[in-house]
């Protein structure tokens, strides 16, 4: 784990010196971009960690253009549960 950990956003209250919410933003194109979404949710939980559990929400934000396939919701479910 290196000392660059951040998130794509973070939202501060202004009496706050820690974000009450991280963000992470993804586009998805498919299955193929699946391990990015992952990727996503892993930079999440580290940067979670790496702020002391303060944040209070955590958001994977990712959209898509004509899917029709979405993604492995229980995947990154399981990854958030390790």
């Amino acid at each position: 784990m290196g000392d660059n950990l951040i998130s794509d956003s973070g939202w501060f209250q202004k009496t706050s010196d820690h974000p009450d919410v991280l963000v992470e933003f993804e586009r998805y194109s498919g299955t193929d971009d699946a391990a990015k979404l992952v990727s996503k949710v892993q930079n999440l939980l580290l940067v979670y960690w790496r702020w002391s559990q303060q944040p209070k929400l955590l958001v994977l934000a990712y959209w898509t253009k004509g899917l029709r396939n979405l993604p492995d919701h229980q995947a990154m479910r399981a990854t958030i549960r390790l």
